[in-house]
C-alpha cells in the first residue's frame, strides 16, 4: 500500500515537538514503517524540494507569500498536484485542511486515489461558539477564504476522520456530508511519556495550558478562578503553559496582590517535556470554549491527573467520569469545582488513577496508528 500524508508543516521529529505535531509525526512515522509512503509538505526553497527526514521521503512545494495565510493550500495544491500524478499513491490523508485545493484538483483531473481528511478544527464552529465580531477588512478576506477552502475540502474528500464524537456531530451539520464516510479515530498519547511521577513540590499548584488566550481557552475563567482561591489556599501556585508572561493579566495580579513568582509562565515546551510540569501540578483546569478533541486533556489524565474541564463540545466526552465539568463561562462554579478537589487529597488521587486507566485505554497513541491503519486498508477494498 502507499500512502501519501499531505501535511503543510513536516519536519524532523524535535521540529514536530508542539502542539498537533506529535501526533501527525507519530503517525507517519509508524504507518512508514509498514508500508511506503511519502509526505507532501511546504518549505521550499529553504529546504530541498526532495529530501529524507527520519527515513521519511518528503516532497517540498514553494512557500510562497502573498500575505493571505493560506499560502499553504495553494502551494500544496498547484505544485502538488504533479507529484501525486507522478507517484500514484492507493490513499491521501491529510492532516487538516491542507489539502483542499489538491483533492479538489485530483478530482477534476479524474484520479481514482482515495482522498482521506483528517478533520481537526472548523472555522464556521469556532466562529459560531465565540460569537466573534470581525471588523478588520482583512481578517473578513482571510475568514472567508478560509472557510471556502474548508468546503472544498469536505465536498471533495471520499472518507472523513474525527477525533470525537461531538466533531462528528459538529462535521455533520455544517458540512452536510454523508454519514457513512465518517471515521472516529481519538487523538492518540504516547502513555510511555506521559506518565505519573512522584511530585516533590508540597505545595498545592494548578496547571493551565491556553496562556493568556481569553477567546477560545479561557484564561480569563483561569485567572480570576485563581485570584479568587488565593484568598483560601495562600500558598497555591500555578503553572501556565502557551505564554512568555501575564500580558494583559499584569495589571489584574497586580490589583489583587498576586506576587509574580505565585505563576510560573512558560511560553512552549517540547512534547517530550511536557509530563514534567503536569507532574509539578495536582490537577489541570481547562476551561476552554470550544475543543474537538482537547489533546492537554488526555496528556494530563495520562500523566495521572484530575481534569477540570467545561462543559463544552468534546470536553465532557474526553474527560468522562474522570475528573470535574463546571458551566462554561462560569468562573464561580469553576472556582467551586477547584476548591473541592483542592480540600480533598484522597479525591484527587481516586480520580488521577481513573484518569490514567481511561487515557491508557480509549486515547492511547498506539490504538490511533492501528485505527489509521485499518481505514487506510477499508477504503482500498
Amino acid at each position: 500500500m502507499k500512502i501519501c500524508f499531505v501535511c503543510g508543516h513536516f519536519y524532523e521529529k524535535e521540529r514536530m515537538s508542539f502542539g498537533p505535531y506529535p501526533l501527525i509525526y507519530n503517525i507517519i512515522k509508524e504507518i512508514s514503517k509498514k508500508h511506503e509512503v511519502f509526505v507532501l509538505a511546504s518549505g521550499w526553497p529553504k529546504r530541498p524540494s526532495e529530501e529524507i527526514i527520519d527515513g521519511i521521503k518528503v516532497y517540498r512545494t514553494p512557500s510562497i507569500n502573498f500575505r493571505i495565510e493560506k499560502e499553504n493550500i495553494i502551494s500544496l495544491g498547484l505544485f502538488g498536484l504533479p507529484i501525486i500524478l507522478r507517484e500514484k499513491p492507493d490513499v491521501i490523508n491529510s492532516q487538516g485542511f491542507d489539502g483542499a485545493l489538491l483533492f479538489k484538483l485530483l478530482n477534476l483531473t479524474g484520479s481514482k486515489t482515495k482522498k482521506i481528511l483528517s478533520v481537526k478544527s472548523i472555522l464556521k464552529a469556532r466562529l459560531n461558539k465565540y460569537d466573534a465580531k470581525i471588523t478588520k477588512v482583512k481578517d473578513k478576506i482571510l475568514i472567508t477564504g478560509q472557510l471556502n477552502f474548508e468546503q472544498m475540502a469536505a465536498h471533495n474528500s471520499d472518507y472523513f476522520v474525527v477525533q470525537s464524537n461531538y466533531a462528528k456531530k459538529e462535521l455533520l451539520e455544517l458540512m452536510e456530508v454523508n454519514p457513512k464516510k465518517l471515521n472516529l479515530i481519538y487523538n492518540g498519547v504516547n502513555c510511555e511519556l506521559f506518565k505519573p511521577t512522584k511530585n516533590k513540590n508540597k505545595q498545592k499548584a494548578l496547571f493551565f495550558a491556553g496562556g493568556t488566550d481569553t477567546i477560545r481557552k479561557g484564561a480569563d475563567l483561569f485567572f480570576n478562578s485563581f485570584i479568587k482561591l488565593k484568598k483560601q489556599f495562600p500558598e497555591l501556585k500555578a503553572i501556565v503553559m502557551g505564554a512568555k508572561n501575564a500580558g494583559s493579566f499584569k495589571e489584574l495580579f497586580k490589583k489583587n496582590k498576586i506576587p509574580e513568582k505565585d505563576i510560573t509562565f512558560i511560553e512552549r515546551v517540547s512534547n517530550p517535556e511536557l509530563p514534567k510540569y503536569i507532574n509539578l501540578t495536582d490537577l489541570v483546569v481547562f476551561p476552554s470554549r470550544h475543543e474537538t478533541f482537547g489533546t492537554v486533556i488526555a496528556e494530563a489524565m495520562a500523566c495521572g491527573k484530575p481534569v477540570i474541564g467545561s462543559d463544552s463540545s468534546a470536553i465532557p466526552e474526553v474527560i468522562g467520569n474522570t475528573g470535574f465539568l463546571f458551566k462554561t463561562n462560569d468562573s464561580i462554579d469553576l472556582t467551586n469545582k477547584i476548591k473541592k478537589l483542592l480540600k480533598n487529597s484522597k479525591k484527587i488521587k481516586e480520580l488521577g488513577v481513573k484518569a490514567r486507566k481511561k487515557a491508557c485505554a480509549e486515547f492511547n497513541i498506539k490504538k490511533t496508528i492501528i485505527d489509521y491503519e485499518a481505514l487506510f486498508k477499508k477504503v482500498l477494498k
